[in-house]
């Protein structure tokens, strides 16, 4: 039997309502954090199949889906602070966290935040860029746009330092991503990292490959 779809929710953050995807039953949730400008719906083809085993949180990130939006540009750890708030609101006392491009730093962040909260962490994606690129990215963000707030908070945003604070098991599913050829960089710093590529998939990552990053998280024996 095909269990059904993640069903929408909203929980109470700092900005305001923060809305998710959520299903499945049993273990521990897994959540999921979106790249900008995408919202959770991006990871309903991986959703699916986590579905038949676990419980999975998708969450909107703040100003994107159908979450509020917060009232001026955040840090990432600011971002993050939204999903711990929707998370001890919910009850939930343990999560794994999983994040892809921008989720990826929300994710570290959550992580580094809230030790208490969060067992295990997926990284996919790694948006790093070098300290000169990242400045020049930044400056030409326009900063009045609510939908480029997160940009500014990525190219701000030293993974090199706060991946070094990671305390849990990491795991990294690493597609194709010719943009960023430097993600290994910042994943050197993690004390307890395990690092699965997949060069083949480039595109639609959560869709194309969502039997094998399912079999991944499943199979991570951290």
């Amino acid at each position: 039997m095909t269990p059904p779809d993640p069903r929408p929710g909203d929980a109470t953050c700092r900005y305001g309502r923060l809305h998710y995807l959520s299903g499945g039953a049993g273990g521990i949730p897994l959540v999921l954090l979106h790249q900008t400008p995408f919202s959770s719906a991006a990871f309903l083809p991986l959703a699916r199949k986590l579905v038949a085993e676990r419980r999975v949180i998708a969450f909107d990130t703040p100003g994107f889906g159908q979450s509020d939006p917060p009232p001026a540009p955040l840090s990432m750890d600011a971002y993050a602070a939204a999903f711990a708030d929707a998370l001890d609101e919910m009850g939930e006392r343990q999560v794994d966290v999983l994040g892809y491009h921008t989720g990826a730093y929300l994710a570290a962040e959550l992580a580094i935040a809230r030790p208490d909260l969060v067992r295990r962490v997926s990284l996919s994606g790694i948006p790093f860029r070098p300290l000169a690129e990242r400045q020049a990215k930044l400056a030409q963000t326009p900063p009045a746009y609510p939908d480029t707030w997160p940009y500014q908070g990525v190219w701000r945003y030293d993974a090199e330092s706060r991946f070094a604070a990671l305390t849990q098991p990491v795991l990294i599913l690493q597609p194709f991503e010719p943009a960023f050829p430097h993600w290994r960089v910042p994943i050197a710093r993690i004390p307890h990292a395990t690092v699965l590529e997949f060069p083949h998939l480039t595109n639609n990552v959560f869709e194309i490959g969502a039997s094998e990053l399912t079999q991944a998280i499943r199979s991570w024996k951290a």
